[in-house]
């Protein structure tokens, strides 16, 4: 008969955690079936999702620049400078850059206009030359260029001598430099250099730095290579490097290598701490079960609502392990005192403590960020997995520790005796009140008072590229004149033809901001691509055979050129007469109109296209927005990203606070609706409180900036303190096992501590914000809920 009941037991025993297992791996198998590209590395996903023409510009602007499957990407180079002479120097590098697989162009300042005549083929925008840019057939103005390319021959400073009298008007260069930069960078002996003080490391202010930009495909193995060999020939110290493309190479890379050091280091850090507190290989394991459904319930939840999940979502997942780890610890602490008692007292406060943390991580969902949305489905699945597989495994421990039934009498005594302990904790609560949490309010107050807070409001606070990344690149853009990348005007059209049309109404405007200083210069489409009623307007008014032969004649009187020598200019003239007009798809197939530079003038967003016009030297924002005003018609926007975000991080902000208020409030009324006595509750929830307002008046004393991860994980500490308030409070309640109640949470606190001090220590700012905001949060709510439960259990005692 024994022999037939143990199989039975040993079923009903292994059977229910068998079963979710089976579960789970067959969610992963179906998630795997139909879910092609499961891990995604999108950064934009943690910043705001708006509505709006700048709000959705810059995501998708953002989104452009760190993707990297683009057809081309330009970096930026600095170069330290050597014994070499600057000219030797930088060549060398361009030869050395230049022979690498799929780069494409190395500039250093050196390259002058290249004759369109001298390649194989000729430029795909060479014959529309006349109707590129204007064309002036006045005699003065012939004379004067004439005279010029007359000087430049004798000079020997001609490229070509068929382009000199097929272009003597310099059409073709003069259409060029619409492609390149409204400033110049500052050459030297030929080449870019740059100020040597503008670099931090202590080397960098003996010398200058040479500058080169670097073209490179789409294929990321490329930006390994130029990595390796710049580290090689100059050295890790002696250059500088940047890019979009650059950025998002190096935070993929930055951000799985944190992923997977955090994972091992959190998981050896929780399987330490248990196997030091439970002294049991197998405890140890069996610990770990709800952590590892908890991880791929969390995974899976969000792959499947989302259809991916962010690898930055999972290296959070050391939040879960930092959590989850708690409600198996508690149980087997619980399940050590071999006492059912115990077990069913502590069983409801550990379901508690999960599905109101559960709840407050789930609230996250209304902030409309993607990534805090991944965060809270990953994490409030995976909180409410863990707690019921350790409710699966509570008959496997009951096994374990062969818990065996009490006496139908010792409950009663013991409800009893709760009773009384419950009347006399009453008496000790106003001593808790006056002794701890009024003092310690008054002086988070007089802190944060007198200390104010410091928000952290740029675009640097949303990102999750390290802040080595940001600072280099910032350094770099700073030397390529490339510091006012955040100011635009965005134009939005229902064709590129229209938006043309558009931003050739606005040169004269523009041209007034330049004369009255508001702004030093600007680009736009229309510079590049003149609209095809204006290609026509000019076609229509190019000059007659015989109106040509007239103004040549008058500008060949002063030099020796004649006007026979102009026949291949005169007959460029006649063909441009012919030609169809230049139209937008036709720009695309134009050497210097690659997708990278394209993308910098104009964009699709909600089936229009935005026309951007990039501003530089902007000396008066309430100047743009008055011009803007003086153009309603037109439907402009002013993108100035600086105050974007800011206007983006301060609503959110307000999201986050509004739902840590929620979180709050909901707490005290399911602690009020378990209790039902508003002093115990006050006594629960107050050390959580007060950890809050000491965790920011840290911040404020350390003179931190702030930033919306901050707030995100004050929910965290909110979560944590929970647990820790409700079982001290309940255990100081317990006349006997009390210690059972202390030892899981020591272990508890010991598993976070560890498990957060790993994210405090990371380079990601993002991370690092999380794990040393929980850091100090939880030792502030350890140290406040153990002093009220001992405040209280003293005071107890006195009345005793």
């Amino acid at each position: 008969m024994k022999n037939q009941i143990k199989p039975s037991f040993k079923k009903s025993v292994y059977t229910p955690i068998i079963s979710v297992f089976t579960c789970i791996f067959i969610w992963f198998f179906l998630t795997s079936l139909f879910t092609k590209e499961p891990f995604q590395n999108d950064l934009t996903q943690f910043f705001p999702d708006q509505k709006s023409l700048s709000a959705q510009y810059l995501k998708q602007n953002l989104k452009q620049n760190l993707s990297l499957q683009k057809n081309s990407s330009w970096l930026m180079l600095a170069v330290e400078r050597n014994e070499l002479s600057i000219p030797v120097q930088s060549n060398n590098i361009q030869i050395n850059l230049q022979t690498l697989p799929d780069v494409i162009q190395i500039l250093n300042g050196s390259e002058g206009f290249k004759s369109p005549l001298q390649p194989l083929s000729t430029p795909v925008l060479y014959p529309y030359r006349y109707l590129l840019a204007s064309f002036n057939l006045s005699p003065p103005y012939l004379t004067e260029h004439l005279q010029q390319r007359w000087q430049e021959y004798q000079l020997g400073l001609v490229l070509d001598k068929q382009w000199l009298l097929e272009d003597p008007t310099y059409h073709w260069g003069a259409y060029l430099k619409q492609w390149q930069p409204s400033q110049q960078l500052t050459k030297q002996e030929g080449v870019w250099l740059s100020d040597p003080s503008i670099f931090k490391s202590q080397t960098s202010h003996k010398n200058p730095h040479l500058l080169l930009l670097i073209e490179t495909t789409n294929n990321t193995d490329v930006l390994s290579t130029i990595e390796n060999m710049l580290n090689q020939s100059l050295g890790q110290s002696h250059y500088y490097l940047s890019g979009a493309s650059w950025i998002a190479f190096k935070a993929e890379a930055e951000i799985k290598q944190t992923v997977n050091k955090i994972s091992a280091l959190a998981i050896g850090m929780v399987f330490l701490s248990l196997f030091l507190a439970f002294r049991s290989i197998k405890l140890t394991l069996l610990c770990s079960i709800p952590l590892i459904a908890a991880f791929m319930v969390g995974t899976l939840s969000t792959i499947t609502l989302f259809g991916h999940i962010q690898i930055l979502t999972l290296a959070l997942g050391a939040i879960l392990f930092g959590v989850a780890i708690d409600y198996p610890i508690h149980t087997i602490s619980a399940f050590q005192s071999r006492n059912k008692q115990v077990i069913h007292k502590i069983w409801p406060t550990i379901r508690l403590g999960a599905l109101t943390s559960a709840l407050g991580f789930l609230m996250l969902w209304l902030v409309n960020i993607e990534g805090l949305q991944q965060i809270a489905i990953f994490t409030a699945t995976g909180l409410v997995t863990s707690l019921w597989v350790t409710q699966t495994l509570k008959p496997l421990f009951s096994k374990i520790f062969n818990i065996k039934e009490q006496s139908t009498s010792e409950p009663e005594e013991e409800e009893e005796v709760e009773v009384e302990v419950e009347a006399e904790t009453k008496h000790a609560y106003f001593k808790v009140w006056m002794t701890l949490f009024l003092p310690g309010a008054i002086l988070v107050i007089f802190i944060l008072t007198f200390k104010p807070l410091i928000w952290q409001d740029d675009i640097v606070s949303l990102s999750p590229v390290s802040n080595t990344l940001i600072e280099t690149d910032k350094q770099l853009r700073h030397h390529f004149q490339q510091q006012e990348v955040g100011k635009k005007i965005l134009i939005t059209a229902p064709s590129i033809e229209a938006l043309l049309q558009i931003e050739e109404k606005l040169i004269p405007s523009l041209n007034q901001l330049k004369e009255s200083k508001v702004i030093q210069q600007y680009q736009m489409l229309s510079q590049v691509l003149p609209s095809l009623q204006l290609q026509k307007q000019r076609q229509l008014n190019l000059p007659t055979r015989k109106q040509l032969n007239e103004a040549l004649t008058l500008a060949t009187l002063k030099n020796d050129f004649k006007p026979k020598h102009f026949n291949s200019f005169i007959q460029g003239i006649e063909k441009t007469r012919q030609l169809p007009l230049l139209d937008f798809p036709k720009l695309l197939s134009a050497e210097q109109a690659s997708p990278t530079t394209i993308q910098q003038y104009v964009t699709p967003i909600n089936n229009q296209f935005v026309g951007i016009i990039r501003l530089s030297g902007v000396s008066s924002d309430n100047d743009i927005e008055s011009f803007i005003q003086q153009h309603a018609e037109l439907n402009l926007t002013y993108f100035n990203q600086r105050a974007l975000v800011a206007s983006q991080i301060h609503e959110v902000r307000n999201q986050l606070m509004g739902i840590l208020g929620i979180f709050i409030v909901t707490l005290l009324l399911s602690l009020g609706f378990k209790f039902r006595n508003i002093k115990e509750v006050s006594i629960i929830l107050m050390p959580v409180v007060l950890s809050i307002g000491a965790t920011l008046a840290c911040f404020a004393l350390l003179e931190t900036p702030l930033s919306i991860f901050h707030l995100m994980s004050l929910m965290l500490i909110v979560a944590i303190g929970l647990d820790y308030s409700l079982l001290f409070t309940q255990g100081k309640q317990q006349k006997t096992h009390s210690n059972e109640w202390y030892k899981s949470i020591q272990i508890a606190f010991l598993t976070t501590l560890g498990s957060f001090s790993i994210l405090a220590f990371s380079q990601l700012a993002l991370l690092q914000a999380i794990g040393l905001t929980v850091l100090i949060g939880i030792l502030w709510v350890y140290g406040l809920s153990y002093l009220s439960a001992r405040l209280a259990q003293k005071r107890t005692e006195e009345i005793r």
